[in-house]
């Protein structure tokens, strides 16, 4: 039987160590990226969500690895816990998609809320608690000992909040560098997919089964492929720009940029 975990933890580590192959100090902090990774990769092989899948969470953590190859060309130097919040937050910030991940989902019912739970046995996928699944990642990294001990809870949570691309963040608000980063992963994920008009799709249905979608904006999902390039250039780009700027520090960041205007 094929273990995808493992599949994507090799792919995984091979970026890693190629990042901090040089450094005896952060053999502790590869330790802990890659046992959060086996979380993160282990609950996603349970998801029946079209597009928060197991691929989904192996390449925006691809994504952030890159983000901290970039960084270090940059200035030099990632502290070590800048790189395990940045990489906790991506890897966690979509795992409360998953019905089952926390311990008070019981009997088709997930919890939404602290003092409530959603019936969810007619939803085709887990993808029917997209707007809920902000706070039970949350949920899920308090209910987990080794994550919550080793990350800023705080920092994480916030990162988290803006981390739902369906969320529009107010323009010139200050979101914070680590919140700006995770949530530049999620769109890079999505634009960068050489696969990307299946991932649209994915994307749109999952949104759409969600209740996520704005139908003011987006009528369809043709309407939604058709506005999809303007949607990124006038709400999205501003939340990534600076980011794919700076993966330009590295190869395979340059070939992340080109890959996503390659697509548009």
């Amino acid at each position: 039987m094929i273990n995808f975990t493992n599949l994507a933890l090799k792919e995984f580590d091979g970026h890693l160590l190629n990042v901090f192959s040089n450094d005896s100090v952060h053999i502790e902090t590869i330790e802990i990226l890659r046992k959060m990774a086996i979380i993160s990769f282990t609950q996603f092989t349970k998801s029946n969500s079209i597009y928060f899948t197991l691929g989904h969470s192996l390449s925006t953590s691809l994504v952030g690895i890159g983000i901290i190859d970039a960084i270090k060309c940059q200035i030099g130097i990632v502290r070590e816990s800048e790189a395990i919040n940045l990489m906790a937050s991506i890897l966690f910030c979509n795992i409360g998609i998953i019905y089952g991940v926390l311990k008070d989902d019981k009997d088709n019912f997930a919890k939404i809320t602290p003092g409530d739970s959603l019936d969810i046995s007619s939803f085709e996928t887990s993808s029917g608690l997209w707007k809920y699944k902000s706070y039970r990642s949350k949920e899920f990294i308090k209910e987990s000992p080794f994550i919550s001990s080793n990350v800023n809870n705080e920092l994480v949570n916030r990162a988290i909040d803006v981390s739902d691309l369906t969320d529009v963040i107010e323009r010139h608000s200050d979101i914070g560098e680590i919140n700006k980063l995770v949530r530049a992963s999620q769109i890079i994920s999505l634009m960068a997919d050489e696969n990307i008009n299946r991932r649209q799709v994915e994307f749109y249905l999952s949104a759409l089964e969600g209740s996520a979608i704005d139908s003011g904006i987006f009528t369809s999902l043709g309407d939604f492929r058709d506005k999809f390039r303007n949607y990124f250039w006038e709400v999205l780009y501003p939340d990534v720009g600076d980011v794919l700027l700076l993966l330009r520090e590295t190869i395979n960041g340059r070939k992340i940029v080109s890959k996503i205007y390659a697509h548009l």
